[in-house]
């Protein structure tokens, strides 16, 4: 048993939310976690970025040296599935003399999983069993293939993680998000937009896969219709966990996000997306209430993010991402705004295992994050971001990160247990 990526879920709230690790995954075919992952889980190499996009099929060859994808045989009810426990300790220290607050938490329990089904189909399902008191399905996708190896088509459809650049994001290696990915852009009514946000919608996708002297390349293109946010906190409309009737439901426009992502050797990547939607604003989402539209949102994102891994032996791996973007709207009296920000992290590897595996390996990981979220007005987000990740054992990640950021009121010091089973 050991970890195998799954992406993290992600909700509003929280910007410390953990990337989850579905060992049955790794169960089922029978492999170690060092096939798709590199340093540690999370994170994915390219194989591990491969399976996952084509539905849970595994990169092989056959005698003749021809790109496969191999599916295991053979399924019972509940076989792509995994338990996993997040626990924490996390101590938060402000500026004021003998202010702080330490505390021990459960932060989250989730059920999730996927698998291929016949056909070229797959699936995806997350289900929260607990989060601060709640519990809720908070992903569910289908997904459908055709093509050859080499050359894939993919649609996806449900309730989704739109990115498919996910190194800096959710296969972080640290337990907070890139503030580029995380932070938000305010603008009248409208809480901001966010570009970790789940949402409801269908993307039509095309994958080239090159096997050469056993090295895999591969390109990922893909166009995505999403449902959109709406104002209230910029929550998702029509999410499984939020309100069902939310008045952004009525609005029948739609957003669109352009992706294309090239990796190649083990692990390293670039990519570049495009966003472009619509957030309505309303006098009143209270319940009964009269719903007024009082202007519209139009939301642009554009950015580039990728990695190199500058020494393979001691696994040190420089990342890098910039987003720029524009908020225009027509709500009265109000300004438009535009914002940018990038980051740069370098991790590697402090104590190698024993074997050819991730278990027993220590990663260090230090990060500096800038956002401004109006550049118009003075005051950008600055932040570090310093971790240890330790892979304990197949079913154990430990982690120890420090967490700076000049927009916040406290620096935060927090140790997590992840059990994932």
């Amino acid at each position: 048993m050991c970890f195998a990526l799954v992406m993290s879920a992600v909700l509003a709230g929280v910007a410390s939310r953990s990337a989850w690790a579905v060992p049955a995954w790794a169960r089922a075919l029978d492999t170690k976690c060092a096939t798709c992952h590199s340093p540690v889980p999370p994170r994915l190499n390219n194989t591990g970025l491969v399976y996952k996009r084509m539905g849970y099929r595994l990169p092989d060859a056959d005698d003749e040296g021809n790109l496969t994808f191999k599916e295991r045989e053979g399924k019972a009810v509940f076989d792509d599935f995994s338990l996993l426990a997040d626990m924490r300790i996390e101590s938060q220290k402000t500026d004021a003399p003998d202010e702080a607050d330490t505390s021990f938490k459960l932060d989250e329990v989730e059920a999730m999983g996927g698998g291929p089904l016949q056909g070229g189909f797959s699936y995806a399902a997350e289900y929260v069993l607990y989060e601060a008191g709640d519990s809720f399905l908070e992903t569910i996708e289908a997904q459908y293939n055709r093509g050859k190896p080499e050359g894939m088509f993919t649609v996806r459809a449900g309730q989704i993680r739109p990115s498919l650049w996910q190194k800096g994001e959710l296969q972080k290696l640290t337990l907070r998000r890139p503030f580029m990915f995380d932070k938000r852009a305010p603008i009248g009514s409208f809480g901001g937009f966010r570009l970790r946000e789940r949402q409801r919608g269908v993307e039509l996708g095309y994958t080239i896969n090159r096997l050469q002297e056993g090295q895999l390349t591969s390109t990922f293109l893909s166009g995505t219709v999403l449902n959109g946010l709406s104002q209230e906190d910029s929550t998702i409309p029509g999410s499984f966990s939020g309100t069902l009737n939310n008045p952004q439901d009525r609005d029948n426009s739609k957003d669109f996000l352009l992706q294309a992502m090239h990796v190649w050797d083990q692990s390293n990547t670039v990519g570049a997306f495009y966003y472009r939607g619509k957030a309505t604003m309303f006098d009143d989402v209270g319940a009964g209430a009269s719903v007024v539209s009082i202007g519209q949102n139009r939301i642009k994102r554009a950015g580039l993010v990728g990695n190199y891994v500058v020494d393979k032996k001691s696994g040190v791996d420089l990342l890098a991402g910039y987003v720029t973007g524009s908020d225009d709207t027509t709500e009265a009296g109000v300004a438009n705004v535009d914002s940018n920000g990038w980051f740069l992290e370098l991790n590697g590897v402090l104590k190698q295992s024993k074997e050819d595996t991730t278990v027993g390996r220590t990663v260090g990981v230090i990060r500096y994050d800038r956002f401004d979220p109006d550049d118009s007005v003075p005051g950008t987000d600055k932040g570090w971001t310093v971790g240890l990740n330790h892979q304990a054992s197949d079913n154990i990640l430990l982690n120890l990160e420090y967490q700076n950021d000049s927009g916040a009121a406290a620096n935060t010091i927090i140790g997590r247990v992840l059990f994932a089973y």
